[in-house]
């Protein structure tokens, strides 16, 4: 015969092994938020930055943040040749969201805001509020509206 204790205790140990194992299916299939990947021209709801001015060289795009760079690769490179202090232009497709540069990782110093639909060909002309190129120095970004 089950006491009430023994029965509470075996339910108890039951639902935390079925939320144990839902939990560890939605991690499975989560895919991370810093995945990006080739820019396609026009494309919704993207930031799409690139290597070179004028939109050339490698490219990169983002649906949502990323707190570091340096696990992104321009397309068609080796996995030593990050993001990371490597933008020279960008393009917002976003008819929407806004996107914040950040100067390092983990969004450290975020000040460069980039609006809906709008893009720079040669970020060499634009500084950071010291002074200092923003050309080669976005190292994360997020996304936020203005509501």
């Amino acid at each position: 015969m089950k006491s009430f204790s023994n029965s509470l205790t075996s339910k108890a140990a039951k639902v935390a092994l079925i939320g144990a194992t839902v939990a560890a299916g939605l991690v499975a299939v989560q895919t991370p938020a810093q995945a990006s990947h080739k820019c396609a021209h026009g494309a919704d709801e993207e930031i799409c930055f690139f290597r070179l001015k004028s939109y050339g060289g490698g490219s990169r795009a983002f649906y949502n943040i990323d707190a570091t760079y340096k696990n992104d690769y321009w397309d068609g490179t080796s996995a030593t040749n990050s993001l990371d202090n490597s933008i020279t232009s960008y393009v917002n497709y976003d008819n929407y969201w806004y996107f914040k540069e950040c100067r390092y990782v983990n969004h450290d110093s975020c000040i460069v805001v980039v609006p809906p639909n709008t893009y720079d060909t040669n970020l060499a002309g634009s500084t950071w509020g010291d002074g200092g190129s923003l050309d080669n120095s976005f190292s994360s970004h997020y996304k936020y509206d203005l509501v």
